[in-house]
């Protein structure tokens, strides 16, 4: 029926850095990961940068972003 079969794992990360996060997928040989995206306001991004737009840089395989 189905050629695929998908294992997911599910774990939530709170203020969890990028390359923590980046290094993870890279120990476990993730092959895509899904997230939240721009959940802070433009202020906070402007002073500090946005965690989605240097994971959209950084990240080695692709990402699936909610909004």
């Amino acid at each position: 029926m189905y050629s695929h079969i998908f294992d997911t794992l599910l774990l939530y990360f709170e203020q969890m850095s990028i390359e923590a996060l980046l290094q993870y997928q890279k120990e476990n040989n993730l092959n895509i990961i899904a997230m939240g995206a721009y959940s802070h306001n433009r202020f906070r991004s402007a002073i500090f940068g946005s965690f989605t737009t240097k994971m959209l840089l950084n990240s080695q395989v692709p990402l699936l972003l909610f909004r």
